[in-house]
């Protein structure tokens, strides 16, 4: 299904000019606003929201929640973060393969984004998920692990440049 805007027409509703292939549809009201819902500027409010859901621990396991593991958790995202702007800078330049298999060799940079915001999701995810213990275990080890890639990366000559998200 391809982006487009929606377009008023003919009758009570709305019609899609994205999801109508050979004919407009009329669409009503309320499935108007659920296709406005997937644009890119709500997708990432959505994704803010979902990551700082996953960060703030629920009654049940705020009290195993410390400190540390939010240190922890903000230090392994932030690690993630620094290896998605990276890869983004290497994919940019093109000159550069990427070495994560589930990426491909020449990943676009949407592929990147959503990969990058899988990742960090389901770090938090699984932090949130592990006992006090192993969350300590598990953030330590994605940090660690991020910026042994990270560090690689800036060897080779990749720069962070926020400013080209």
């Amino acid at each position: 299904m391809g982006t487009g805007s929606w377009e008023l027409g003919p009758g009570n509703g709305e019609a899609c000019g994205c999801c109508a292939k050979s004919a407009r549809r009329v669409f009503p009201p309320q499935l108007v606003i659920a296709h406005n819902l997937r644009s890119p500027a709500l997708v990432t409010r959505k994704g803010i929201l979902l990551l700082a859901a996953l960060v703030i621990p629920g009654r049940a396991v705020q009290a195993q929640w410390r400190t540390e593991h939010t240190a922890l958790a903000v230090a392994s995202t932030a690690t993630i973060t620094a290896d998605w702007l990276l890869s983004v800078d290497a994919v940019r330049r093109g000159n550069f393969n990427e070495m994560n298999p589930m990426l491909g060799t020449r990943p676009s940079v949407g592929r990147l984004n959503t990969y990058a915001f899988a990742v960090a999701a389901g770090n938090l995810a699984i932090g949130r998920m592990l006992p006090s213990r192993l969350r300590t275990l598990w953030f330590t080890a994605i940090t660690g692990f991020e910026s042994a890639i990270v560090l690689h990366q800036v060897n080779i000559g990749l720069h962070l440049d926020v400013g080209g998200i």
